[in-house]
């Protein structure tokens, strides 16, 4: 069983990791990023930077 801060530990590596995702999607924005999803068929670049954006938004909760 985890205790109170082997919790806190893994919930800090988990914000860090979802941070540094978010940063690396940002500066890919014009990039990798928009590239893979081309690549992917999403042909539409609105659409490409609005799930680009939002996926680098969209914040991870604890439940």
């Amino acid at each position: 069983m985890l205790d109170a801060r082997d919790l806190s530990l893994l919930r800090f590596g988990l914000i860090f990791v979802w941070l540094a995702t978010a940063v690396a999607s940002m500066s890919e924005l014009q990039g990798k990023s928009l590239r893979l999803l081309t690549s992917a068929g999403i042909d539409d670049r609105t659409l490409a930077f609005a799930l680009i954006l939002g996926g680098a938004g969209s914040m991870p909760h604890s439940g």
